[in-house]
């Protein structure tokens, strides 16, 4: 899913309350690039401002991880502890 950070954190939040008693996604191993949408603002502007074919290749490229990484960092966020415990449907 496109937007797997706001599915995540709002089920975790949902997991928390006790509203549901599981997250279905898909490969957790699977590895996404994440961008800040600024950091694409300042390369369109970058790419715009240079001679043709003269700016790097891949400044789109954003940060490559893996969502079992964001899962990790979402549950940190929200002090859950034993995160895969909480039926990860993977």
């Amino acid at each position: 899913s496109a937007f797997i950070i706001p599915k995540l954190i709002n089920g975790f939040k949902a997991i928390q309350k006790g509203s549901i008693d599981k997250i279905t996604i898909g490969n957790i191993d699977t590895i996404k690039y994440f961008t800040d949408i600024n950091d694409v603002v300042r390369g369109i502007w970058y790419a715009a401002q240079q001679p043709k074919d003269n700016y790097e290749d891949g400044v789109f490229q954003g940060h490559k991880t893996t969502i079992r990484e964001i899962i990790e960092l979402i549950g940190e966020a929200l002090k859950i502890k034993n995160i895969y415990l909480m039926e990860i449907i993977n």
